[in-house]
C-alpha cells in the first residue's frame, strides 16, 4: 500500500501569506511543503491527511485494536484476522461484529470476544488520519485529467471547501480553489485521473496544522538548495529512535541543544525550532492509552 506525499498547505496559501515566486518558486515551494509536513508528522506521531488502505496491527488477545500511535479512523471499511505465515484470512462483518470507539479504537462486540494474539494478525482497512470538519462528500470527474493538471472538472463541487483533502483512489490532493460549481483546483497533480473517477473528501487538515505548515515553510525559506534540504532531512532522520513501515509510525528522540537553536518546546517534547509551532503541535501529539483486560 503506497503512503501518499503529505501536504498540509497549498502553494496558493503560501502566496496569500506574502511568500512570492521570486522568494520561493513553485517547484521548491512544493518540496518544502512536503518536507515540513513530514516534520509535523514526526513531531506529533500522527498524520493529518487521509490515507486509504490496509494496516496490519497487533491483536494482543484483546477486545480492541488501534493503529500505531492511535491515528484516528476516518472511515472503517473492513476488519480481518489471520494472513500471517500463510494462515487463512477471516473477514469480520463490520456492522455486526465491531464498532469504532472514540474515533481511534476498533472494538469487538461481545463481552468475551478477543482478537488473536498473533503479531500483526489483525488487518484494518479503510481511511485513516487526523482530519477536522468530518464529512463524506463524493462526486465524479467529467473528463480525463492528465498528470500535471491543476483543474479537475467534476459533476458538482457542492460540499467541497478550500483546504479539503481529496482522495482520488489512493492519491490525495488539497483543494486550493473552487473556481465554479463544477471545477476543483489543486496544486499540479502528480497523477492522472480517469473520466468518471470517484472524487471524495472526508474533511480537511486541521486549520492549526495548516498554519503550522505555513509558519515552518516561512522559517525554512533559506533552504533553497538540495544540500540544505538534505541536511534538514538528515536532522529528522537522526532523531528517529524507532520506526515501523508496516504501520507507518515512528518515534523521535528529543533534539540536541544545537538542533533546538534556542527554541523550547513545551512539556519536553521534540521541537520544530519555532515556539509558536511547538505550542500548536502540543495539541496534536499522539494520545496515551492504557488498556487493561480481565475476565
Amino acid at each position: 500500500m503506497p503512503i501518499p506525499e503529505f501536504e498540509y498547505c497549498t502553494i496558493k496559501m503560501l502566496r496569500d501569506e506574502g511568500i512570492t515566486v521570486a522568494e520561493l518558486p513553485d517547484p521548491r515551494a512544493r518540496e518544502l511543503i512536503r518536507l515540513v509536513s513530514l516534520m509535523i508528522n514526526r513531531l506529533t506521531d500522527q498524520w493529518f491527511s487521509p490515507v486509504k488502505g490496509e494496516f496490519k496491527v497487533d491483536g494482543r488477545h484483546a477486545p480492541m485494536v488501534h493503529l500505531d500511535n492511535m491515528v484516528p479512523i476516518v472511515k472503517l471499511g473492513s476488519v480481518a484476522t489471520g494472513g500471517v505465515g500463510g494462515e487463512a484470512i477471516d473477514v469480520l462483518d463490520v456492522d455486526d461484529y465491531v464498532h469504532v470507539r472514540d474515533k481511534r479504537i476498533v472494538e469487538l462486540i461481545g463481552t468475551r470476544a478477543r482478537f488473536p494474539s498473533t503479531p500483526l494478525g489483525v488487518i484494518l482497512g479503510g481511511i485513516f488520519g487526523w482530519l477536522e470538519g468530518a464529512k463524506d462528500v463524493v462526486t465524479t470527474t467529467t473528463a480525463v485529467v492528465a498528470s500535471g493538471a491543476v483543474l479537475v472538472p467534476v459533476v458538482s463541487t457542492a460540499g467541497f471547501r478550500v483546504g479539503d483533502q481529496v482522495l482520488f483512489g489512493f492519491d490525495v490532493a488539497m483543494v486550493s480553489e473552487i473556481p465554479d460549481a463544477t471545477t476543483l483546483k489543486f496544486d499540479a497533480l502528480e497523477f492522472a485521473v480517469a473520466n468518471g473517477a470517484e472524487v471524495r473528501t472526508c474533511g480537511r487538515t486541521p486549520l492549526e496544522i495548516r498554519r503550522a505548515c505555513i509558519l515552518l515553510v516561512n522559517d525554512k525559506l533559506s533552504l533553497v538548495s538540495e544540500e540544505a534540504e538534505d541536511a534538514m532531512e538528515e536532522e529528522i532522520e537522526s532523531r528517529i529512535v524507532s520506526e515501523s513501515v508496516e504501520g507507518y509510525s515512528y518515534s523521535l528522540a528529543p533534539p540536541s541543544d544545537e538542533q533546538k537553536k534556542g527554541s523550547e518546546g513545551g512539556g519536553g517534547l521534540p521541537t520544530s525550532g519555532n515556539k509558536q509551532v511547538d505550542d500548536i503541535l502540543q495539541g496534536f501529539v499522539c494520545p496515551m492509552l492504557y488498556m487493561g483486560y480481565g475476565w
